[in-house]
């Protein structure tokens, strides 16, 4: 029959205990969960069912369903799954009719889709209590038709999209406050479309890789913030959020905004022991920019391709680099106000390759020193909608260069 509790249901003819090795085989009677359940390791063979009743299943050793069909007939209940073993677990090739929560408190690194994805008909939730890596969508795509949280209180390396993932038809939403590395989708697979919002939070000690790519939704109302991490990439990512922010981001390696569709504002800023190069390039932003260069690192906006600003631009520079702004095949267009402050000596570089437009008005302060180079390559370009307000001082008596620009709105200044 399918009660768990009838010995003759099982090979052993007992029912299994706490420290019990359960395989649930492909059967004609599927059993059913009678209470909360804990086992040691646990098995589900192809063509397999489990019905959680209402109830909750620990595994203290391996856990590997493959396969196999996750039902639940306590429609006022989710299914949840406790992982607390020191090997590898797994879910594969199997399909879980009900919102699902994994608590993976154990030491063996998880896997979901490994070597086949996995349908889930709910929401899916993974609580990451254990410093094991994490793996979603491992080596295949799986489908969320719901909502997917990924929630990690134990720092650890996350690897999420690891292959991309077929459909997510709900909210995505990922928080990481205490560290270990966040790599979403960090193969740049092609991948599905977020139907409801993002939302990610992460932070955390050690300057931990953040990489996201390929993410797209078509829901706004979420939002983005990557505080004090490591290196930075976020590419080829179609995002409709509140804002994206993005603080405190170190090392020595590149930071990389790339090709990136945004709507919505956008706040960039690194850490003041930042030595790497920052590259803000090839990129649309529906809303107003911020972009401030605090450490040592040098700054590229607009390499190898331009970027189009739909809103007011800010880049603040209080760090010793050489910054760019349209540095190389970037002739931007900023359809906004654009400021440029910088307020220690080194070299600034606007409108290197010229712009496509500027509607707002465009102002340049440097108090500091070190040169100041505006268009100083010649470049044909744009003129400039609003007013222009240039204050350069500072001591070394630095290089001023200034060729091309021209305005249609009075009431701006120079002053050199």
């Amino acid at each position: 029959s399918s009660d768990w509790n009838t010995p003759g249901n099982w090979s052993t003819n007992t029912v299994p205990l706490s420290t019990g090795n359960v395989t649930i085989p492909a059967a004609t009677n599927s059993p059913k969960l009678p209470a909360n359940t804990v086992v040691n390791s646990f098995d589900m063979s192809a063509g397999s069912t489990l019905d959680f009743n209402g109830f909750t299943l620990t595994a203290n050793g391996n856990i590997d369903i493959n396969g196999a069909t996750i039902n639940n007939s306590n429609g006022a209940t989710d299914v949840t799954i406790t992982i607390n073993g020191t090997s590898s677990q797994y879910i594969r090739f199997s399909t879980i009719n009900d919102h699902i929560i994994f608590n993976h408190i154990g030491t063996g690194a998880f896997y979901e889709a490994y070597q086949g994805g996995n349908t889930f008909n709910g929401n899916a939730t993974f609580n990451l209590n254990s410093t094991a890596a994490v793996h979603i969508c491992y080596t295949a795509a799986s489908s969320f038709l719901g909502n997917l949280t990924v929630n990690r209180t134990l720092a650890g390396s996350t690897e999420i999209f690891e292959q991309g993932f077929t459909a997510l038809s709900g909210n995505f939403s990922y928080t990481n406050a205490v560290g270990g590395a966040s790599l979403i989708n960090a193969s740049n697979a092609s991948t599905g479309q977020i139907g409801g919002t993002v939302n990610i939070n992460t932070a955390g000690p050690g300057n931990p890789t953040f990489i996201m790519r390929r993410i797209k939704n078509s829901t706004t109302g979420g939002s983005i913030s990557v505080q004090n991490s490591g290196t930075v990439e976020i590419t080829n990512d179609t995002l409709l959020l509140t804002f994206l922010t993005v603080t405190g981001f170190t090392g020595a390696g590149t930071d990389d905004f790339d090709q990136n569709v945004i709507t919505g504002t956008v706040n960039i800023s690194d850490d003041a022991n930042n030595t790497g190069t920052v590259y803000f390039r090839r990129s649309v932003v529906n809303g107003n920019v911020g972009i401030a260069v605090n450490g040592n690192a040098a700054f590229y906006e607009g390499y190898q391709g331009a970027d189009t600003f739909n809103g007011n631009t800010v880049f603040n520079f209080t760090g010793t680099g050489g910054h760019h702004i349209c540095y190389s095949g970037g002739v931007s267009s900023f359809f906004g106000n654009v400021t440029v402050n910088r307020t220690t000596a080194g070299s600034t570089e606007i409108f290197e390759q010229g712009f496509t437009a500027l509607s707002g008005n465009f102002s340049y302060t440097n108090t500091a020193g070190g040169p100041s180079l505006i268009n100083a390559g010649n470049a044909s370009t744009g003129q400039i909608g609003g007013t222009v307000n240039i204050n350069t001082t500072g001591p070394g008596n630095p290089t001023f260069t200034m060729r091309r620009i021209k305005n249609s709105t009075t009431g701006g200044s120079i002053s050199v």
